[in-house]
């Protein structure tokens, strides 16, 4: 008993990547724990969003592996890069935190029970329009700034809602159309910006004082996290295809 006690602390389980093509390359498998290493915490999830980065990891092909060589990054076979949970254990050098802090942010392979994450990575809206029953593009209200996070929407028609010298953000990649839908927005988002206008890619870059700060405006009320969708682990690949229709207007997470 005592064996398969030690050997079941050392495993837990994960959705895994199995292939490229759809969702259903997703598989719920028994992997090892991460190990605990100097600077990191190990986390218990509680709940990882899905992004629309883990559609196009599952149904990515070329384009995926030459940006991946691009940024030098190591494939791992488990997807999720955010999280919120529970510290289990914590490293050398890790000052920030301690065994039992409630967390979140940023990590790799974050689509499992347990999470090691960077110690430097952890830890509203003034009007709400309803897609269902409004096209905010038809609005006469024009904007300094659009950030585009679901690319769903044309680059032209966002482009329209912006007063003369607004900045266009784009931070989602189309999921219509394949390699070619994406390498047309990636164009479309080039060509203006080579004719002047005011376009722009954006990466997030996590640091500990921007999450402080989301932290301290929800709990002071002000800020509150919409979450469109919730499932189980072993419902992951479920949760991938559905940000992958691009109908989900909040975040759809996963939970452990």
């Amino acid at each position: 008993m005592t064996e398969m006690s030690d050997e079941h602390r050392q495993t837990m389980k994960a959705l895994v990547q199995e292939g490229r093509g759809s969702a259903d390359v997703l598989h719920l498998r028994d992997v090892p724990r991460p190990e605990l290493r100097e600077g990191r915490v190990i986390v218990r999830m509680r709940a990882a969003s899905v992004n629309a980065l883990d559609w196009h990891s599952t149904h990515g092909g070329l384009l995926i592996d030459i940006a991946a060589k691009i940024m030098r990054s190591k494939d791992a076979p488990v997807r999720g890069v955010d999280l919120a949970g529970v510290v289990e254990e914590v490293g050398p050098g890790v000052t920030a935190f301690k065994p039992g802090d409630e967390v979140f942010g940023s990590a790799i392979a974050t689509f499992a029970e347990y999470v090691s994450a960077r110690e430097d990575r952890l830890l509203g809206a003034d009007e709400v329009v309803d897609h269902t029953k409004e096209d905010f593009a038809r609005r006469p209200q024009r904007y300094d700034a659009v950030i585009d996070i679901s690319a769903t929407r044309s680059v032209s028609a966002l482009r329209r809602v912006l007063v003369p010298d607004g900045m266009f953000v784009a931070v989602g990649a189309a999921k219509h159309g394949g390699l070619v839908g994406i390498l047309a927005r990636l164009v479309a988002v080039m060509v203006r910006a080579r004719l002047g206008q005011r376009v722009k890619f954006f990466v997030a870059r996590t640091v500990p004082e921007d999450l402080e700060y989301l932290r301290d405006l929800i709990q002071a009320g002000k800020l509150r996290p919409v979450v469109e969708r919730t499932y189980s682990l072993s419902e992951g690949r479920e949760a991938v295809r559905y940000v992958g229709t691009g109908q989900a207007r909040a975040k759809v997470v996963i939970t452990a």
